[in-house]
């Protein structure tokens, strides 16, 4: 979760109150625009803001906290300057990538140490809902980044033959390349289609061998409107066949494991091809991997593994999502890249909902402001899309001599007799592109 703290404006003394019962009283809770103006926040924007406006009467015996609720996001704010009667004013904004109805709740003095007198009028509650899209998809707020990878293995004695791989992004969803260079060769990956960098050294003797990419990409935030391309199951079993390849299971996406149909089962009901459509079920099973799963910044494991420990880093988080949407019929695939800066690694999801094409989630990030999962933060909603680049759609990358099952930080293949296997190291960014 991410709050910023706007500020507090206080009036005027209503009067002198030594002896006058003390009252805090919330008049009004208002959803404001950066300029403080009252407004309906759109979906996707930065922040959505709220104001709150109260009254005191008599002098509070202390200090206190106004507290801010925002679909499961609470921030306390302690109010330490207006100690005697009077007009105030604050408001506190929330990074919030969440669509539908948000509920709201603000209280003054939780912990009840202004010694009020009269609690019944410190507590305000609403909901909200942000102005959504007119299409089924939008993609906005376009920034350009300039990105560079390097992955190194270095081999510790001479080997037959050295092959190392490296992601390559593409036009896709929320990101445009505008240029790409790299030190090696590039082809097209099998079964996904999707292209790579590629290197190779024959007969290499003992040292390090690197690759390299550099190239321009120009990244947008997403927001969709359901409502408005809500397709049924029936039209899943007509997707295009570069589609269709994305609902079978995969090395680390076991989507037929007896574990991964456990959990489905857990979160949809019996009859969910006729009680909802595959959007609706794509968000229960999204809140599903929230609920049961932690964040830790481990190694990625498979879907099983995941859903095992309970637990798993952003790879493995997307597996188990992506592994239960294949469970239904529904093709999803990892997606793999990095945010602005430097060595950010990140992976998140998609699914693809016809006539919407490749919807974006991201499970790892919502469990990270909402534990309980009760609120799909992240669910097509993503703000922040415009800040991190895709190097890898998918698992399985094959090339005509070996297999890999990531290419995002770099994987390489040897061949010959080892007596110590080689190592690796990565390192990539992504900076604001210079005109």
């Amino acid at each position: 979760m991410s709050v910023k703290l706007l500020g507090i404006a206080a009036g005027i003394a209503v009067f002198a109150a030594s002896a006058a019962a003390t009252d805090l009283k919330i008049t009004s809770v208002t959803l404001i625009d950066a300029a403080g103006n009252a407004t309906t926040p759109h979906l996707g924007d930065d922040t959505y803001s709220l104001k709150v406006d109260w009254q005191v009467t008599g002098k509070p015996s202390g200090t206190y906290n106004v507290r801010f609720e925002l679909a499961n996001n609470v921030y306390n704010w302690n109010v330490n300057t207006p100690v005697q009667s009077g007009t105030y004013a604050g408001r506190v904004s929330f990074f919030m990538p969440l669509d539908g109805a948000i509920p709201y709740r603000v209280t003054l003095d939780p912990e009840n140490t202004a010694g009020d007198s009269d609690r019944s009028n410190n507590v305000s509650t609403g909901t909200f809902t942000p102005t959504a899209p007119t299409q089924g998809v939008e993609y906005f707020n376009p920034k350009r980044w300039s990105g560079a990878e390097k992955f190194t293995v270095s081999c510790p004695q001479k080997v037959t033959k050295l092959d190392a791989v490296l992601g390559k992004p593409t036009t896709e969803t929320s990101q445009k390349l505008l240029s790409f260079t790299s030190t090696g060769s590039q082809s097209v990956s099998q079964p996904n289609g999707q292209p790579i960098a590629s290197a190779q050294w024959i007969n290499p003797v003992a040292g390090s061998y690197s690759l390299s990419t550099q190239f321009n990409v120009e990244l947008s935030a997403v927001r969709y409107n359901f409502s408005q391309a809500n397709p049924s199951w029936t039209a899943l079993n007509s997707v295009p066949a570069d589609v269709a390849q994305f609902a079978k299971p995969e090395d680390a996406v076991q989507s037929t494991s007896s574990t991964v149909t456990a959990f489905v089962r857990r979160w949809l009901p019996s009859n969910y091809r006729t009680s909802m459509k595959p959007a609706a079920a794509a968000r229960l099973l999204f809140r599903g991997v929230v609920n049961e799963l932690s964040f830790v910044d481990t190694t990625a494991a498979t879907a099983v593994d995941v859903l095992n420990a309970r637990k798993g880093n952003c790879a493995g988080m997307s597996a188990v999502y992506v592994a239960a949407m294949r469970n239904i019929g529904v093709p999803a695939r990892l997606v793999s890249g990095w945010w602005n800066g430097n060595n950010v690694w990140h992976c998140w999801s998609e699914i693809y909902l016809p006539g919407m094409g490749w919807v974006a989630q991201d499970v790892s990030a919502s469990d990270r402001i909402d534990a309980t999962g009760t609120y799909a933060y992240y669910f097509g909603t993503i703000p922040d899309l415009n800040q991190r680049c895709v190097v890898q759609r998918g698992v399985t990358y094959r090339t005509a001599d070996a297999a890999y099952n990531s290419v995002q930080v770099g994987n390489y293949a040897a061949w010959g007799t080892f007596k110590t296997w080689p190592t690796t190291s990565a390192t990539c960014s992504l900076s604001p592109m210079v005109p």
